[in-house]
């Protein structure tokens, strides 16, 4: 590596795994999110967190929801268009850039 660091020299690259959890539970949860919003609305916060791989995240998919209440669907759709427009290493393919969009 010309003018740099060798990678003798460099420190080793930090992962983080997201949280562990249990299928059963995160299963019985949606269910009931869908009981209570109802599936069509449970079905699109679940294809919009996909798309920034949260689909298994009941607090964005909540968020996505208590969006689409005060917002509307046609906001939370055309957010998550934009958002899924982006390469998905961009650092701004989020949850956070998808709830804030």
């Amino acid at each position: 590596m010309p003018g740099g660091k060798s990678y003798d020299d460099r420190q080793a690259n930090v992962y983080t795994p997201k949280p562990l959890y249990d299928p059963e539970e995160l299963t019985g949860q949606l269910k009931e999110l869908g009981e209570k919003y109802g599936k069509e609305k449970l079905d699109r916060a679940k294809q919009a967190a996909a798309i920034v791989f949260e689909e298994n995240n009941l607090k964005t998919i909540q968020a996505l929801i208590d969006l689409e209440d005060k917002y509307g669907q046609a906001t939370v759709e055309e957010a998550a268009k934009k958002i899924s427009e982006k390469n998905p290493d961009n650092p701004k393919r989020s949850a956070g850039y998808l709830t804030v969009c």
